[in-house]
């Protein structure tokens, strides 16, 4: 699978076209799909759109070992969307939570 394609299914997983992806960012209508080499800015902007790494759309490989689901990218990137002051908001209500897992477990 090559980067276009690893694009397009991301697309698919996330219910929009590779031309929403092209008008969100002023990308030609069609450019993505006309081209074998996609510049480094726009395997940026489209990495952190999807929440992947660059390397990903390459290669198809994380690199770090981690892997995320779609899902776990989704809440990162609403996480990312939010205010700093919301974000410390979600963190302390992940750690309350994490404490009364680990409370229960014991």
């Amino acid at each position: 699978m090559d980067t276009i394609e690893r694009i397009k299914t991301l697309c698919k997983k996330s219910g929009i076209t590779i031309s929403q992806i092209e008008k969100k960012y002023g990308y030609g209508n069609g450019s993505l799909a006309k081209t074998k080499d996609i510049t480094s800015s726009r395997l940026y902007q489209i990495s952190k759109y999807f929440g992947v790494s660059m390397e990903y759309l390459m290669t198809g490989e994380t690199g770090s070992g981690i892997s995320l689901t779609f899902e776990d990218k989704a809440i990162l990137n609403a996480y990312h969307s939010v205010s700093d002051e919301k974000k410390e908001i979600i963190c302390d209500i992940l750690h309350i939570k994490k404490d009364l897992l680990l409370s229960k477990e014991a």
